[in-house]
């Protein structure tokens, strides 16, 4: 029987997204990466678990942005983005812990960017809200308004879309409560609130 219990286990997966392949792959990938390491760090665990992984990257006209490792980088990356459409895809792999069962999947979103002067860029280089985020930024952490708008679903521009997530527990055989709903929603809400 499944519990209702959810754990926070980071993967501590180490990301090489620079891979060949379509955006949709990749994510894919990496989200299954990082289900399996947490898999494997819980095996001599008793308890039966289902095991979510999720990575989440941006594509711009066939290029891949992942985290900026540098200033320079993220300068270069929102020159890239500035003014401009750009898609959101995050991968979710769902890992059985007992019977190696899984279930993947991705979903897309679209982000646009204002235009982006070199000062507001300077600006936003020198705040830390930036780092370890695809593309260089995080949709509910934006201090200076580069976001215009967005087409889709919110959560998983965020990096954990609930619709998704909760069709790949109920295609798992988990009957997804109103509690498990509430659950997810709050982490979704506490990552906006995040550094407010």
């Amino acid at each position: 029987m499944l519990t209702t219990e959810f754990k926070i286990v980071p993967s501590e997966f180490k990301e090489k997204w620079k891979e060949e392949g379509e955006v949709k792959e990749v994510v894919e990938r990496l989200a299954l990466a990082k289900a399996e390491a947490v898999k494997k760090r819980l095996e001599s665990d008793e308890e039966r678990y289902l095991v979510l992984g999720g990575d989440t990257l941006i594509e711009l006209e066939g290029q891949i942005l992942g985290k900026a490792n540098s200033e320079q980088e993220l300068r270069l990356m929102l020159e890239r983005l500035s003014g401009r459409r750009h898609r959101v895809v995050t991968g979710l792999a769902l890992v059985d812990s007992w019977s190696g069962e899984k279930r993947i999947a991705s979903e897309e979103s679209w982000v646009r960017f204002i235009d982006l002067t070199p000062e507001l860029i300077e600006r936003y280089v020198k705040l830390p809200v930036w780092r370890g985020k695809a593309g260089g930024y995080a949709i509910q952490e934006d201090p200076l308004g580069f976001i215009e708008g967005f087409e889709g679903n919110i959560s998983n521009i965020i990096g954990l879309p609930l619709g998704l997530t909760k069709a790949l527990l109920e295609e798992m055989g988990w009957i997804v409560t109103e509690t498990e709903t509430k659950f997810l929603e709050d982490y979704l809400i506490n990552q906006m609130r995040k550094n407010d």
